[in-house]
């Protein structure tokens, strides 16, 4: 059986995001690209809080977008913290 997060908040999602995030470059004819010959690509994940708002007629609040490095930096073309997606 897979791995069950016990919620997704950062603190259990990037762990798990580190151990099993992955991509695969491909054509439109459905041939593979190796990653190391599309040198401008960049994989990285972010995250932020959202709180709900009572009413239909509301929007959820927003917070910042924070970067999270360390669940990309095994991949080729994963972003490292502060790098910028």
């Amino acid at each position: 059986m897979g791995v069950r997060l016990v919620d997704l908040s950062p603190q259990h999602v990037v762990p798990y995001l580190s151990t099993q995030l992955g991509y695969r470059i491909q054509k439109l004819d459905g041939c593979v690209v190796e990653g190391g010959e599309v040198a401008s690509l960049r994989v990285g994940v972010v995250g932020r809080e959202v709180e709900l708002v009572e009413g239909e007629d509301r929007f959820p609040r927003y917070g910042p977008l924070v970067e999270y490095g360390q669940a990309t930096r095994r991949l080729r073309a994963g972003v490292k913290r502060g790098k910028g997606i």
